[in-house]
């Protein structure tokens, strides 16, 4: 007899030994450059002008940094 009511709860005792198990975390990746490029959106003639590129680069890195905050 093991001393635990069940074959689970003495698995799962056994299992709290081992504390120093690290859990792996997958580091963050962020957009390139390149894919962040407004000006390469312009290129294309979704967007029309600076302050519109401007915008578009203000958008992504904002988006990044909130799924960066998620995600880490």
């Amino acid at each position: 007899m093991t001393g635990f009511p069940s074959k689970k709860a003495a698995a799962q005792a056994k299992l709290g030994e081992y504390d120093d198990i690290q859990v792996y975390k997958k580091p963050w990746v962020g957009l390139t450059d390149a894919e962040k490029d407004g000006k390469r959106v312009l290129e294309n003639g979704l967007l029309f002008n600076a302050a519109e590129v401007q915008a578009w680069e203000l958008g992504i890195d904002y988006a990044e940094a909130k799924l960066k905050e998620k995600n880490t």
